[in-house]
């Protein structure tokens, strides 16, 4: 199973074109408000991101293992230098978002230590559905909020039109959200896509709260993706 690294940055200060051409760039969408989502790929995560964490640490041990690593996350370094050039390491920009089995998203920006983080909650496996339902909280909900939601949905679907069959509409019940998407394939690219989206525009929408979720799933709860404050239950639609 391929082990993918999935960039979210914002601001990057490169040539896109060039970015897309790249032979280790699997995928590149231009996305709004200044984000870039691009896929990384290099052979090496096939034993460095084994889910067996023993054997991963291990191979990065060894040659080849060890020096192919070093090449592959140099290469991302340099990919991101423009922005990032003041920064003494990577600890300091970026952070991990999301880690399924198959698949580590990342967020990289200035924005890492002021950004106002949103709970998130998703199915287990819902990475690689291509279907989804799509649902959250807000702190307040009125007109000025909702409106802020619908239009950064907006941006995104009409970004990602290709990689979307079907669009539901966002129905809103008190201060909850949802609506069914379909995508071409799976959707966890997309909905991470829409994820930072909606967290980069806390001030416009009080996101309190927003998921992927599979058919039926009620049960998944909302975490803080840096484990702070106390896990949220969905609402009950």
């Amino acid at each position: 199973m391929r082990q993918r690294q999935v960039i979210i940055a914002k601001d990057m200060d490169v040539d896109f074109d060039a970015l897309a051409r790249h032979p280790m760039v699997i995928k590149c969408w231009r996305l709004p408000r200044g984000y870039t989502l691009f896929e990384y790929y290099h052979p090496v995560f096939e034993r460095t991101w084994d889910c067996d964490v023993e054997a991963a640490n291990a191979a990065r041990r060894v040659e080849p293992y060890k020096s192919q690593t070093l090449a592959a996350e140099m290469e991302v370094r340099n990919m991101l230098a423009p922005l990032y050039r003041n920064y003494s390491g990577q600890q300091d920009y970026h952070m991990y978002v999301k880690c399924p089995r198959t698949v580590r998203y990342w967020f990289c920006g200035r924005e890492k230590h002021t950004m106002k983080w949103p709970r998130i909650g998703c199915s287990t496996g819902w990475q690689d559905s291509p279907s989804i339902r799509i649902a959250g909280r807000l702190f307040v909900a009125m007109p000025e909020t909702v409106e802020g939601i619908e239009t950064v949905v907006s941006e995104w679907r009409d970004c990602l039109a290709g990689e979307i069959r079907r669009a539901g509409e966002f129905t809103f019940t008190g201060d909850s959200f949802r609506a069914e998407y379909d995508f071409a394939g799976p959707c966890g690219d997309a909905t991470m896509a829409l994820f930072m989206l909606l967290t980069a525009t806390r001030n416009l929408t009080s996101l309190e709260a927003v998921g992927f979720f599979l058919a039926g799933d009620f049960s998944t709860r909302y975490r803080h993706p840096r484990a702070e404050g106390e896990e949220m239950p969905q609402s009950g639609w």
